[in-house]
């Protein structure tokens, strides 16, 4: 090992002491002796990420470790990540480019109500056609803070926070008979290749439980499906257990229905969309897409501009396929497999 990997390290450790040590006590918890987290560090994977990556995988060989992600991935976009972060600006610059997302009716800011052009009419009108809509926080993450309303009164009600008000988006039936209660989204992981051209590299389909009722987040205690990225087929869910690590399931833990095998429709159509956002935005280097299936085809919900790469490696040993690993090695240097 180098001196300046060593360094790198070491600054991994120091940084980010506070989060190894909450970390370490939680797999602790779980039974694991409290030197495995020393040595997971000590390779640059926060604790509970080694955790649920080992029990998956048996071990840690031909992972991009946290500390690789922390220092090379995250802030890839720089001063336009603002436009994936501030949902009305996202919401705008979208529709704008002509692809598919939900319509926004109106923003609350800083205490009022400001409407786009003709929103008051198309909300009454999405309203009476759909008997609901959506607000969601300007500037929110995973899933939290999001209302469904089914009355204008319910803008009344709002509770004074930065948010933007949109259609409610109806998903495919393939996403309903998994599990309804919750919007069930596609995350596809965008990064550009040496030529600047937007590659869809990666896929998970994220599905809601009865823990995290109407939202699918994994942070949630929603469950992720990988997601062939060539023909659009589900495949095994990923299910954290009450031991913290992750099981793979083939059915859904609630509703017993089917997941690994079936068949995301219009996958072309989601894959196109991708291809359409990266062009649209060629600033953009490193995103994650959030996608839901309608029955009309693909919407984009929102984007990501520090994409998780953990649920996708729930899945795949990244750096051991060639693919993968040449893409990223043009971001993170010396990026080999490795035996942990």
């Amino acid at each position: 090992m180098s001196l300046r990997e060593i360094a790198r390290r070491s600054r991994f450790c120091l940084q980010y002491w506070r989060k190894h040590l909450k970390e370490a006590r939680v797999v602790g918890a779980h039974g694991v002796g409290f030197s495995q987290p020393i040595k997971d560090i000590a390779n640059g994977f926060f604790p509970i990420t080694a955790h649920e990556l080992r029990s998956i995988h048996g071990d840690l060989d031909g992972l991009i470790t946290s500390l690789q992600y922390e220092r090379y991935l995250t802030g890839m976009n720089g001063r336009f990540a603002v436009m994936l972060d501030n949902k009305e600006a996202f919401g705008k610059l979208v529709s704008t480019a002509g692809i598919e997302t939900p319509e926004n009716f109106c923003v609350f800011r800083a205490g009022r109500i400001l409407w786009n052009e003709n929103g008051q009419e198309r909300l009454r009108q999405t309203l009476e056609k759909t008997g609901r809509f959506i607000i969601k926080p300007t500037n929110g993450k995973q899933g939290k803070g999001v209302k469904i309303c089914r009355d204008l009164a319910d803008l009344k009600k709002h509770d004074g926070f930065d948010a933007v008000v949109t259609s409610f988006v109806f998903q495919a039936d393939y996403a309903k008979a998994i599990y309804e209660p919750s919007l069930n989204t596609i995350r596809v992981l965008m990064l550009r290749d040496r030529d600047n051209r937007p590659v869809p590299l990666r896929a998970f389909h994220r599905f809601g439980t009865l823990k995290s009722g109407s939202i699918d987040n994994l942070s949630a205690k929603g469950i992720s499906a990988s997601v062939d990225i060539e023909s659009g087929a589900l495949g095994k869910a990923a299910v954290r257990n009450e031991q913290g690590r992750m099981d793979l399931l083939d059915q859904h833990p609630d509703t017993g229905s089917q997941i690994s095998g079936v068949q995301i429709p219009d996958w072309d159509l989601a894959l196109k969309m991708v291809e359409d956002l990266g062009n649209a935005f060629p600033f953009l280097t490193f995103v994650g897409w959030d996608l839901a299936m309608t029955p009309e085809g693909p919407t984009v919900i929102e984007g990501n501009s520090h994409p998780t790469i953990w649920a996708m490696q729930y899945y795949d040993r990244y750096i051991a396929d060639d693919q993968i690993r040449g893409l990223f090695s043009q971001y993170i240097p010396n990026l080999e497999p490795t035996r942990l």
